[in-house]
């Protein structure tokens, strides 16, 4: 059996459906940089998910688009 990675609309209604579940604003400019970057790995983007909703907790502010950016570099 093969598993098929989500197109990338999928990828980006799981990463906000994932963030509204959890009650996590995610920007939909950060959801689409996410889907675009991670393509392969279905755990990969809810680790993402959930490191962005860490630094939300954290500080207290929405996370940015160049934070989401450093949070997959140190991947």
């Amino acid at each position: 059996m093969e598993i098929v990675m989500p197109d990338y609309g999928a990828r980006i209604e799981m990463l906000r459906g994932k963030a509204m579940n959890a009650g996590f604003e995610l920007g939909m400019d950060i959801a689409c940089f996410i889907a675009r970057r991670i393509c392969s790995d279905v755990r990969e983007l809810e680790i993402t998910l959930h490191k962005s909703q860490a630094y939300t907790n954290m500080f207290g502010e929405k996370v940015t688009l160049a934070q989401v950016e450093a949070l997959l570099f140190l991947n």
